[in-house]
């Protein structure tokens, strides 16, 4: 009885050990958690960038006058004697 209970655990400690030590064990886990809960906040912020760029696009092929606005915007056009006002919503 004494032999089978040491085995016991013995192989509990064993189990234990890779449970928490091993390279598969419960601290790789959570560090794989962790890496895709970064990953998801990622993908959350690059969607959404995607989105406006969508919407953006999809402006610029509508009208005149978002291709007018983009031009002043990024690329400076002004026309001469000109004062270029932006208002941002």
């Amino acid at each position: 009885m004494r032999i089978m209970i040491g085995i016991l655990v013995v192989l509990l400690v064993v189990l234990q050990y890779k449970l928490w030590f091993s390279k598969d064990g419960a601290q790789a886990v959570s560090r794989m958690k962790q890496a895709i809960h970064l990953k998801q906040d990622e993908n959350k912020t690059l969607s959404e960038r995607n989105k406006a760029i969508g919407r953006e696009v999809d402006e610029l092929k509508q009208g005149k006058a978002a291709a007018v606005d983009k031009a002043r915007h990024d690329l400076g056009m002004v026309k001469q004697d000109e004062t270029y006002y932006q208002f941002i919503n």
